[in-house]
Order: C-alpha cells, then sequence, then structure tokens
C-alpha cells in the first residue's frame, strides 16, 4: 500500500535447550532415593484456595494428590509438551545439563501466572525447592561416587549436534 519497506536485525534468539538424556535418566534413579515430598495440610489449603481463584468456574477442586504434585515431570526422550523459554539454555551449549520441572504448581496452572509467584514465596514454594535441591544433592554424591555418570554425561554431550555457541547470536 504505502510500498514501505523495512530492515530488521534479531539482537537475541530462544536458545536450545539440549537435554543430557543419562543425566536425565540418572536423576530420576536418584529422585527414587529420596525420601518422598509431602506437604502440609496448611500448604494445601492454600494449594485449594489458588486453585479455586485460578478455576473459577471448575467447582470440582482435584483430590489433594491430584492438586500439587510431589514428583518430577518424568523423563520424556520425545520430549513432548516441553517448552523451553529460559536462560538455563544457554547453559546446555556448554556442559551436561537437566531441567526439572513439576514440583510446587498447582493443577491447572498456567505457566508465567501471578500464582507461580504466590507459591514460590511461600513455604509450598520452599518445600518443593527443599526437595528438588535433595534429589541434586544426590545426583551429585552419585556422580562422585561413581565417575561412570560423569563420564557417560560427557560423551552424551560430546556426540549431540550441537553448534558453537557464537553461530546462533
Amino acid at each position: 500500500m504505502t510500498e514501505t519497506e523495512m530492515e530488521y536485525k534479531v539482537d537475541s534468539v530462544v536458545p536450545q535447550f539440549y537435554y543430557n538424556y543419562p543425566l536425565c535418566q540418572y536423576h530420576e534413579m536418584a529422585v527414587s532415593k529420596v525420601p518422598e515430598l509431602r506437604y502440609t495440610e496448611e500448604e494445601y489449603d492454600f494449594a485449594r484456595e489458588l486453585y479455586k481463584n485460578i478455576n473459577k468456574n471448575d467447582l470440582m477442586i482435584p483430590e489433594d494428590s491430584e492438586l500439587l504434585p510431589t514428583g518430577f515431570i518424568p523423563f520424556n526422550l520425545e520430549k513432548k509438551g516441553w517448552q523451553n523459554c529460559t536462560d538455563a539454555a544457554n547453559m546446555t551449549y556448554f556442559c551436561p545439563t537437566i531441567h526439572c520441572q513439576g514440583l510446587g504448581r498447582v493443577t491447572k496452572s498456567p505457566g508465567h501466572h501471578w500464582n507461580v509467584t504466590a507459591v514460590s514465596g511461600s513455604s509450598l514454594g520452599e518445600t518443593a525447592g527443599i526437595y528438588a535441591y535433595k534429589t541434586l544433592a544426590q545426583l551429585g554424591y552419585d556422580a562422585l561416587t561413581n565417575p561412570e555418570i560423569v563420564e557417560k554425561c560427557w560423551e552424551a554431550h560430546r556426540t549431540m549436534n550441537i553448534p558453537r555457541y557464537k553461530e546462533w547470536i
């Protein structure tokens, strides 16, 4: 219509997240060695309130076991349903990395929603975070006591077709 032309340059991108499958599998094994996550009744009450605020048309609040996950989203080779919009993806270009998701998020909560912030700033988020740290500490212990874990994870990282970091900037 106006024959206007425009030039532009992309100065930033959201990089691909390169999952280290052996590390993800070893993390799952580490999770099984840590006592299960337990929330208090007060934390479940808070989660129910958040659920009601988010899902105003849904009068059926799920049972506690469905309302708050007590485990990580299972490892999945096909990466179905995984979204990546995080700076953590940058690190995957340099070393074996995992991405733990699932804990401390009320069922049917949209990502990047105010209730995720509310959970993070409460004892509910602290409980989930401490549990996650315990699983990572167990993974670290396993890697220190079994050098084969480190070797397999680095080998997997080296064999992935990861572009040089500066090529996609």
